[in-house]
């Protein structure tokens, strides 16, 4: 058998192979278990929402701070806060 037959054979395998796979993955019907998932994700936000609203609520309260102290030193320099 020469290399030419060889390929030629064995790309018409590959071809042959390829078009039935389509053909053995249909099904009727998916099923998805979705309710370890949905557990899942309430376990982690029940965990790190605290977590996370520790470093959002410090990042407000900054915010504040720098507002009010920079509305404290325009009211002392005879500045409007509106520019």
């Amino acid at each position: 058998m020469s290399r030419k037959r060889f390929v030629l054979f064995f790309v018409l395998v590959a071809v042959f192979v390829v078009s039935a796979l389509p053909a053995a993955a249909q099904s009727t019907t998916i099923t998805v278990d979705t309710d370890v998932l949905f557990s899942s994700v309430n376990q982690w936000i029940a965990t790190f929402l605290p977590v996370l609203a520790i470093p959002i609520g410090i990042a407000i309260a900054l915010a504040l701070l720098w507002m009010i102290g920079s509305q404290i030193v325009n009211a002392f320099k005879g500045r409007s806060s509106t520019r």
